[in-house]
């Protein structure tokens, strides 16, 4: 006997309906990440790159004209790379992976659910200034 009380529910539940945002950064990374690359393909030079952010008004944070990025893949985090980290990965590959000459941090936008979350992508260049990485960073503030 189970007491008058059900077993198991067998019914699906939905999921809880997505929190409002501004246009797709409330996504995963990668769905965020996907959506910059529609934006602006790789290749895209750093000129039309500077345009596409202007017409979509997100906002460039700092730009790094003399350094790519420092990304680590397994912690899904980048950086701006620093001239020890290119000089220390040239000698010793670790788990990150230098990527780009020319760099560039913009905020995409922001969203609350519940707590305010802010979106950025690092975008990365080569020597002949076109695009050929994004990654992704989002900022929670807590309580």
């Amino acid at each position: 006997s189970t007491g008058g009380m059900p077993i198991a529910s067998h019914t699906s539940r939905r999921p809880a309906p997505a929190c409002s945002s501004a246009a797709s950064v409330s996504r995963s990374d990668e769905a965020v990440r996907s959506y910059v690359f529609r934006q602006m393909p790789m290749g895209t030079s750093w000129n039309d790159a500077l345009e596409i952010i202007d017409e979509h008004e997100w906002e460039i944070q700092q730009t790094d004209t003399e350094h790519g990025l420092c990304i680590y893949d397994g912690a899904g985090a980048a950086t701006f790379a620093t001239d020890d980290e290119i000089k220390y990965h040239e000698e010793a590959p670790s788990e990150s992976r230098i990527v780009g000459v020319k760099s560039m941090f913009v905020r995409l936008g922001e969203f609350y659910c519940p707590l305010h979350t802010a979106v950025f992508a690092y975008i990365a260049f080569d020597e002949d200034d076109k695009l050929i990485e994004v990654a992704i960073r989002t900022d929670i503030d807590g309580p």
